[in-house]
């Protein structure tokens, strides 16, 4: 598991002792393109550190109506708040939209490791920390009344969704019809685009 090591390292440092015992008590998945990882009304008390890939959060599956709620790419860590904190059924479903790289910790291994170092306490508080700045980081910019800029600062923060998943699901994320998503990529496209007219001109 040493290329996890420094995906753990960046939520925050940890002495190699502590990063060996996190490890140890960690489950290492490679989960293929459209498997659920956890599913509407399942109790999954884990949290998941990506490594590689692409996550969809949706709700609505009972309903035979998917709605998308987010995404998390590599770097980033999810999990069922429900299932985690209350030991209580999930009201949302989470799905690999690529083949992804993950680590899976149970709660309550977690938390024997958390009372057993104060460096892996802070290394618990500082992930949950991320967890939640995100969360809201999220609100804020997809919230946004420009749907340009809502789609600017996915291009920034996670090109990769783009390439993996459904237009149609970006779409609902952020609050727009497939048509109007089009548009903007396409406007954003001539703009990016190179005037060889002007050249031409200024050439003559």
């Amino acid at each position: 598991m040493e290329d996890f090591s420094q995906l753990i390292h960046h939520i925050h440092p940890l002495p190699e002792e502590d990063l060996a015992r996190l490890l140890a008590f960690a489950q290492e998945m490679e989960i293929d393109q459209r498997t659920v990882i956890l599913a509407e009304g399942e109790i999954d008390p884990s949290l998941y550190l990506i490594k590689k890939g692409v996550v969809r959060a949706y709700w609505g599956i009972n309903d035979n109506k998917e709605t998308t709620i987010g995404f998390a790419t590599a770097g980033e860590a999810f999990y069922s708040p429900w299932g985690y904190h209350q030991e209580s059924p999930s009201l949302i479903s989470i799905s690999a939209s690529s083949p992804v790289s993950l680590l899976r910790f149970s709660k309550e291994r977690l938390e024997l490791l958390f009372l057993s170092s104060a460096s892996l306490s802070v290394w618990g508080r500082k992930l949950f920390e991320n967890l939640s700045f995100t969360t809201y980081q999220d609100l804020a910019y997809f919230s946004h009344p420009s749907s340009i800029e809502r789609y600017k600062v996915l291009l920034r923060k996670a090109p990769e969704i783009l390439q993996y998943v459904p237009l149609k699901d970006i779409a609902a994320y952020m609050g727009m019809t497939q048509q109007a998503l089009k548009r903007i990529r396409d406007e954003l496209v001539k703009r990016r685009r190179p005037s060889y007219r002007k050249k031409e001109e200024d050439d003559i």
